[in-house]
């Protein structure tokens, strides 16, 4: 069920990041996570079953950070995951325009507007998804 709700967050986000434009000449991912302050925070993609390191940013003591490229490379679109433990993680879907943001005081509260989201998705009429 987790896992469910962590893709949905990525699903979520993605449109969230289709819709906000740019993306040229490299990825630029802001983060703001208020009770991960000075924490280190991970890009990640999945292969074959296995998670992959992409870039690292370390979290200031606002609990903000921004992962970007550093040799002009967009990534490739699909499924990645910011990681920040074992506990806190959650899947993102990176379409052509790559610069999300995403802000939050508490990182339990991504999970919150996500159910809340999903919830609201499930429940809609399946002509107005």
């Amino acid at each position: 069920m987790k896992r469910l709700i962590f893709t949905a967050l990525g699903f979520i986000c993605g449109l969230a990041m289709y819709a906000a434009g740019g993306g040229q000449g490299g990825y630029k991912i802001q983060l703001q996570v208020g009770d991960m302050k000075n924490a280190p925070a991970y890009l990640a993609y999945y292969m074959n079953g296995k998670t992959y390191s992409r870039d690292t940013v370390q979290l200031n003591a606002k609990g903000v950070g921004t992962f970007m490229s550093k040799d002009g490379k967009a990534l490739e679109e699909g499924t990645y995951i910011i990681y920040f433990n074992p506990e806190k993680f959650f899947d993102v879907l990176i379409g052509k325009e790559q610069i999300p943001y995403f802000r939050t005081k508490e990182f339990s509260q991504i999970m919150k507007e996500n159910e809340a989201l999903l919830c609201e998705y499930f429940d809609a009429p399946e002509n107005s998804r």
